[in-house]
Order: C-alpha cells, then structure tokens, then sequence
C-alpha cells in the first residue's frame, strides 16, 4: 500500500494520517477541487472523470488496452522518469494545463474485469445489460448494445444488490474482493477487459515543489 511504503522509505518523514475512499469525504468527481481548496493533500485516482475538461483522460485509459502486462505500460509512460514513450511526461502536462494539478506518477495494476449479476457466454450476451464502466470503454462496447451506466462508486454496491445495474467493470478479482463484489455479483469474464489498469497520485504542484528533492524521488518510487 502507497500509506505503508511511503512512510518507510522516507524514514517516516512523510506519513499519511488519514486516507478516505472514492465519496468518503469528497464527491469522487470533486477531488480535483479538494486538492484546489486544500481539503486533500494528495489523490489516487485516473482520467476518467476529467475527460470532459481534460480530453487526454482517455488517453491515460486507452493505454491500458495498448499493453499486455505491467511491464509494457512502464515503458509506454517511462514509469516515474518520464522516458520510454513520454506518457508520463504528456498526462504531466495536460494535468498542469487543463486541471492545475501535478501528475506525480503512474500506477499499473493487473487487469480490469466484468463483475455480473448474471453469466454471459458471448458478446451478444451483452445487450440491454446495464453495467457501470468508463465512459471511454462505454463507447468502445456500444456495438454490443450493453447500457453504460455512470453511476458514483459509492453507491455502486447497493446499486448492484438492488438491481439498478448488471454489472461493474472495476479492478481485477482481487480489488474486487476489496469491494465485495463477489457478495452481489457471483460472474466474472474472461479474458479481462483491460489487460492492465492505469491510475495515477495527484497533488498541488506547490506542495509537491515544496518538497526536497530526496523526498520527490521517494514519492514517485512509492507510486
């Protein structure tokens, strides 16, 4: 966890007090707000709820389904150093330009799935089904006649168990697990939609010039 390995590799000179998942303190589309107003020091989260002022959001997802594993991601966005492909360095900028926030580094995790009410065989399976998903992969899977639906994450569990919606793309089986999916949601597909997930930690670009430049280096390892 980013709150653990940040803390020790600074030797505890950067600790975390308090963390709050999406809508525990904020509205999860106001973070960037919260960062603005001084309400979060720092975020984890990714494009998607910035496409509309900040168009290379769907970019920063589209990389997801550009490579196979974690390691080809890396070299797409030059991980923390910016080299490789430059993503880093492009999301670094439009972050700065179009949301005044710093864009610290990237983080990749294994793979993003369907989690459903009821199993599909086929894609044709897919239509009418309302499920949450990004608003970028909404579009790729209109063909099939699958609904996306955008509907804020906290109130995507009851929103599951009650019926509103069929299914969640969000994080593998593992983050899944986290969020107890499993508990509403018995099905899973595969092969996973993304082959990888992109995110990102975010923070006010003069906290972040404050900071010594030991302390930068550790905070984009962290990542």
């Amino acid at each position: 966890m980013f709150q653990t390995r940040i803390e020790e590799m600074s030797g505890g000179r950067i600790v975390i007090d308090q963390l709050y998942w999406d809508g525990g303190l904020v509205p999860w589309n106001e973070t960037h707000n919260a960062l603005r107003a001084g309400t979060l020091d720092i975020i984890f989260d990714w494009g998607e709820p910035w496409i509309d002022t900040m168009p290379v959001g769907n970019v920063e997802y589209i990389a997801s389904m550009l490579g196979k594993n974690i390691q080809q991601n890396w070299v797409l966005f030059g991980g923390y150093s910016g080299h490789g492909f430059g993503f880093t360095e492009l999301m670094r900028e439009e972050y700065l330009e179009k949301e005044g926030v710093y864009y610290i580094a990237p983080h990749f995790s294994d793979h993003s799935t369907f989690f459903l009410k009821e199993p599909i065989e086929k894609y044709d399976d897919l239509k009418g089904r309302r499920l949450w998903t990004s608003r970028v992969l909404g579009k790729i899977m209109e063909p099939t006649g699958m609904v996306s639906v955008v509907i804020p994450p906290e109130e995507l569990y009851t929103s599951l168990a009650s019926g509103i919606i069929d299914g969640v793309e969000w994080g593998g089986c593992a983050c899944g697990w986290d969020m107890g999916w499993h508990e509403v949601a018995k099905y899973v597909t595969f092969p996973h939609v993304l082959p990888v997930v992109t995110a990102s930690y975010t923070m006010m670009p003069d906290t972040w010039e404050a900071l010594p430049d030991d302390l930068k280096y550790i905070g984009e390892a962290a990542v």
